[in-house]
């Protein structure tokens, strides 16, 4: 994906949007929360606690790298 465009912000939007829709029915809430949460570039989300946030955040970065994405 080519950065600093105009349409770069919407085009990342779109494939992370796609690549979660597939993964939906096994984990519906896991994707709700990254979808509500992306910024952009950013993951700008929380949890209760440390030991949930810990838990939000490896499994963000390893569903994103089995993707090809680097959280």
């Amino acid at each position: 994906m080519v950065f600093g465009l105009i349409a770069s912000p919407f085009l990342l939007n779109a494939t992370l949007r796609c690549h979660l829709s597939q993964f939906r029915d096994e984990h519906p809430e896991f994707v709700r929360k990254m979808i509500e949460s992306f910024y952009v570039d950013d993951l700008v989300t929380g949890k209760e606690n440390t030991s949930d946030a810990y838990s939000l955040l490896k499994k963000s970065k390893n569903w994103l790298a089995s993707r090809g994405f680097k959280l």
